[in-house]
């Protein structure tokens, strides 16, 4: 198993040990539920994009942030980057209201998932290969 794989899966673990006086523990399930959608979501799209860094399909990017071309250490940093970033936000949010949180993490699980739709609608296939 490579140390992408062991990143990803603890990544999607998160959501599911987050309970106690722990990191997100004042989450509720419908929270963690929308999180680990959202980090499912976040994962398809990372492996989608790692292939068409990596030169699998003749697509370029179209993140304007990661630039036409990226390499796959650019692709990395940047899911990475944006995953702890929307982690941070999302626990960091404090929702009193009850639905700040839910529409944040909604939010980033519907734009990850439109563009696994369009990727996978122009070709580019979720394989998984880190």
């Amino acid at each position: 198993m490579g140390k992408l794989t062991v990143i990803i899966l603890l990544t999607m673990v998160i959501p599911i040990q987050a309970s106690g006086d722990s990191f997100l523990s004042d989450w509720d399930t419908v929270d963690k539920i929308l999180l680990a959608s959202y980090t499912a979501t976040w994962a398809l799209d990372w492996g989608q994009t790692r292939d068409l860094a990596e030169g699998v399909y003749c697509c370029h990017e179209g993140n304007s942030l990661l630039g036409s071309d990226p390499d796959i250490k650019t692709v990395n940093v940047y899911f990475l980057g944006m995953y702890a970033l929307n982690l941070f936000v999302a626990d960091a949010i404090g929702d009193e209201s009850g639905w700040f949180r839910k529409v944040y993490l909604l939010a980033f699980a519907v734009f990850h998932a439109n563009y696994v739709e369009g990727n996978t609608r122009a070709g580019v296939e979720i394989n998984f290969s880190f």
